[in-house]
């Protein structure tokens, strides 16, 4: 019997800040900031918000760069605010 094993390398940390790629013209490729809200149902893409204040919209995107290591800094810096202030 074959056992396989579960590969979780595609999973993302949900709100982490996520950048999809807009073309504006033939040599303007630009990123616009989003959040990672999570995975689209029925297609392959990960839900983004782009909280514009123009117009804030849901995208959904197969071309997406996560910045997970945010989440973490800022997490390291609120434990160490708190544990700061407690004392």
């Amino acid at each position: 019997m074959d056992w396989y094993h579960t590969n979780y390398s595609h999973l993302r940390v949900v709100g982490c800040p996520a950048y999809f790629p807009v073309n504006d013209g033939k040599f303007k490729l630009r990123a616009n900031k989003t959040i990672f809200l999570g995975y689209t149902t029925g297609a392959t893409g990960y839900m983004l918000w782009r909280p514009d204040p123009k117009s804030p919209k849901f995208v959904t995107s197969r071309d997406v760069t996560f910045d997970e290591n945010f989440m973490l800094q800022l997490r390291k810096k609120s434990v160490a605010d708190s544990t700061c202030s407690e004392k």
